[in-house]
């Protein structure tokens, strides 16, 4: 197979489209997450992913929903360590995205390469996602069958650091109940657009 050969330029842009497509989930979580706290029928949910849609690298088109979230830490002290691990759950299911496309072609180097800028920008969760960027590789080459980006990690990670995750209500329910739509229409988006 004959790879293309990316810039250090064009590396970084892999990373800077990984870091908004993150920064769009991570706004996506935090409007669902303020619906289901006091808003449950003012945006339907459907319009919450219509928007994310729109331009999956513009997180702002979902701030205008709802403006006060730009300015509010939705979740909490964890805010910055979900945002990150967002990114890293992005940027480590790279090889896989790399193998559905059929025009970004990038070798495991390359693969390397972006996912290390990624690491620098930010992106920080091997402990939350439970997946590596070499496991990733590997699985790839040995023709394993992708594994659904459902966003499961995050009930995990929210539930472990803040007990109000935790009851079967209907704002968590609301509100995990987005998460794995959210989480296979953006990624499902993304390999289509990072090219």
């Amino acid at each position: 197979m004959k790879y293309n050969t990316y810039t250090e330029e064009q590396i970084a842009a892999f990373a800077v489209k990984l870091k908004r497509v993150s920064e769009t989930y991570s706004a996506a979580l935090k409007v669902f997450r303020k619906l289901s706290e006091e808003d449950f029928y003012r945006i339907s949910a459907t319009d919450v992913f219509k928007v994310a849609l729109t331009d999956i690298f513009d997180s702002a088109l979902l701030r205008n929903l709802l403006p006060d979230i730009a300015r509010e830490r939705i979740f909490g002290d964890y805010n910055n360590e979900l945002e990150n691990a967002v990114y890293y759950a992005f940027a480590v299911r790279l090889p896989y995205i790399n193998r559905t496309s059929e025009n970004l072609l990038i070798s495991d180097k390359q693969l390397a390469a972006i996912f290390e800028a990624c690491l620098r920008s930010g992106a920080d969760g091997e402990t939350v996602i439970g997946e590596t960027l070499k496991d990733n590789i590997k699985s790839v080459k040995s023709r394993f069958p992708e594994q659904p980006f459902e966003g499961q990690w995050l009930r995990k990670f929210l539930s472990a650091s803040d007990e109000v995750f935790v009851p079967p209500d209907n704002r968590n329910m609301f509100f995990f109940g987005c998460v794995p739509i959210l989480s296979a229409l953006l990624y499902g988006e993304l390999g289509a657009k990072l090219e």
